[in-house]
């Protein structure tokens, strides 16, 4: 009986956040995201915008690239050729970041607008490292290698022109993420689904 009861009670608060005055300044929503740039990446973040003017984000990234430290001369083999170069050398990123801005509404329908958000993030980056060449390879890399793993914090901007309808958007953002250790740029696109403008509206 107490679980069905706090079932509908649960109901009943997401669909009043959902429906009430909440929803007519202030939106909650998920962000999945594909990054194309210096690296491909992928990335998903929960956002909130208080009173149509200032946005929040707390995000997950990961991002990829074949590894800088790989040798002019590497060979990926016979057998890594045949599966696309799937494993080839990499370097791989990963990020938790938390960004705050400022929401500029275009129209009058808040359907289009301007978040201008930056902040930080924790960068994990794991690199291939410690080439060392093998004698007569074939079917395999002609190098062999060991994976290193480093910490850093990074900066993030990523101002995002956003389309929206009550509860679903897109939108487009360069992406521009510096640390010590590697620079990363490109342009994403974003899927947001969840209370994003005044349902009257």
């Amino acid at each position: 009986m107490k679980s069905k009861f706090l079932l509908i009670f649960a109901i009943s608060l997401i669909s009043y956040v959902a429906n009430a005055q909440f929803a007519e300044k202030n939106w909650t929503y998920l962000s999945l995201s594909g990054v194309v740039g210096s690296h491909l990446g992928v990335s998903v973040s929960a956002d909130y915008v208080y009173n149509n003017k200032y946005s929040l984000e707390i995000g997950w990234e990961q991002y990829i690239r074949s590894s800088r430290n790989k040798p002019e001369d590497f060979s990926s083999g016979l057998v890594n050729l045949f599966l696309l170069n799937l494993f080839e050398p990499f370097e791989q990123s990963d990020m938790v970041q938390l960004q705050g801005g400022r929401v500029l509404i275009l129209n009058q329908k808040k359907s289009i607008r301007l978040n201008i958000m930056g902040g930080l993030a924790f960068t994990s980056i794991q690199d291939a490292f410690d080439f060392r060449a093998v004698d007569s390879p074939f079917l395999t890399d002609n190098y062999t290698y060991e994976y290193g793993k480093k910490n850093a914090i990074s900066l993030v901007l990523s101002p995002r022109l956003e389309f929206a309808t009550p509860y679903y958007g897109l939108s487009l953002s360069p992406k521009f993420i510096y640390n010590k250790d590697v620079i990363y740029f490109g342009l994403s696109l974003n899927h947001m689904i969840g209370v994003l403008r005044p349902k009257s509206e």
